[in-house]
């Protein structure tokens, strides 16, 4: 009988706390969008704007590949990779990827980030 109650209890307990309503948004939190996260906005190359990679997207996933590889280079080697084709070679990346039309990845030494720059 007491383990009865103290299930319907807790059960109780859980689905009220589960149907809090929470506070509706204020119209600053709607209307803004969200800051960029770090590592989204990529710097502007040597022609102009900056380019961006939406989360999610197949360029967010490959800069972020190819950061990661780039500094577990840096760790193995003590030195920055010469290009992309040195962290294949090193089987840290099964292939190159293609940068997307107008772009080229960059070898960034100073952050130890691979950035996406417009050609």
């Amino acid at each position: 009988m007491k383990f009865k109650v103290l299930l319907a209890c807790t059960v109780l307990a859980l689905t009220v706390s589960a149907c809090r309503r929470k506070p509706a948004p204020t119209a600053a939190e709607s209307t803004e969008p969200p800051p960029p996260s770090p590592g989204l906005t990529i710097p502007a190359g040597p022609a102009g704007t900056p380019a961006t990679a939406a989360p999610g997207s197949p360029e967010h996933a490959n800069l972020e590949l190819l950061t990661f590889a780039t500094q577990q280079f840096y760790a193995a080697h003590k030195r920055m990779p010469a290009d992309l084709q040195e962290l294949a070679a090193a089987k840290l990346i099964p292939k190159v990827p293609v940068a997307p039309a107008g772009m080229r990845f960059l070898i960034e030494p100073q952050t130890k980030q691979v950035r996406l720059v417009k050609q």
